[in-house]
Order: C-alpha cells, then structure tokens, then sequence
C-alpha cells in the first residue's frame, strides 16, 4: 500500500510539473503575469518578451508599459525607459507608479525640472509617498534649491523612508 501511495504522489508531481511546463501565456493579463514574475527575478530579457507580447495583444495597456519601462530602467536604457513609462501615463493618465519610474529616470541625466514634476504628480495621487518626497528633495538639492529640499527630505523621513545621514547633514551644511 506505501508503495502504491508513493506511486501515485510521484505521478502526480510528475504530471503537475508536465502541466506547469507546458503552460502558455495566451492573455495580455497571463503575459503580464509572466512578465512581472520574470522580471521579480531579475530575468529582464523574458520580463521584456512578455510585457512586449502584451502590448501587442493591448496597444493601450498602461500595465505592459510599465513594465517594458522598468525592464528597461533596470538594464539602465533611460531614454527606452523614459519612453515606455510616458506611453503608460498616456494611457493612464492617475498611474502614480509610472510617474515615479519616469522621476527617477529624469534624475539620472540630471533633468530635474521633469524629475520634480513627476515627483509632484505621485505626491498629488499619493500625499503620504515617502519616497516621491524622497526623491523630489533630492532633485532640488541637486538644483541648489536648499529650502525646498530641507522640507522635503526630512518628510519623507518622517513619512518612514530611511535617509542616510550623510544627506541629512549636507542639508544642514548647505548655503
């Protein structure tokens, strides 16, 4: 009998393993999933492959241009990023995660007027966003503008986001 039930667990592995296998994304929202679970994993070449196959069956998926544009963001092609996280806010217009994406890729070539800009719009869709606060104040101490980023940063470490204390006391040292 033990070994009958063995049998049979090992069948059953054995077949759900051949079914998990033989799974295709068929729908935008299989190919999102599948490319959200890729990308999770830090596999981006499959993560692009399958946020691209829902674009195609969605042209207007704000969802599979996110995620192309975070794809993207993570082999560090900004202006592909840039991109695909403008196409999601054309479509969804309130997607305060492509916004923030978009932010944090204007931040890299130093375009903070649009970074701030961004930035603003996640903390409009989400007035307790720690990080949008973050990273707005970061933008304006790269500008020079002191007083906003001594009242940003510090709200978003209120708001939770750990701030190293090197930036703290360069706030503290500016003019």
């Amino acid at each position: 009998m033990r070994k009958n039930s063995l049998m049979l667990c090992c069948g059953i592995i054995v077949c759900s393993l051949s079914l998990a296998n033989a799974y295709t994304a068929t729908t935008v929202e299989d190919y999102l999933a599948s490319g959200t679970a890729f990308l999770e994993a830090g596999k981006l070449g499959p993560a692009i492959q399958n946020f691209s196959k829902a674009a195609e069956l969605n042209p207007k998926s704000a969802a599979a241009y996110n995620g192309l544009a975070a794809a993207y963001q993570r082999q560090d092609k900004v202006e592909m990023a840039i991109t695909n996280f403008s196409k999601a806010i054309e479509f969804n217009p309130s997607y305060k995660q492509a916004y923030f994406g978009r932010g944090i890729c204007y931040m890299r070539p130093g375009d903070y007027d649009k970074a701030i800009m961004d930035f603003n719009e996640v903390i409009k869709f989400d007035r307790d966003n720690a990080d949008a606060y973050y990273y707005r104040g970061q933008a304006y101490l790269s500008k020079g503008e002191y007083a906003k980023s001594r009242e940003d940063i510090p709200s978003g470490q209120r708001m939770g986001r750990a701030i190293d204390p090197a930036i703290l006391e360069s706030l503290h040292t500016a003019p």
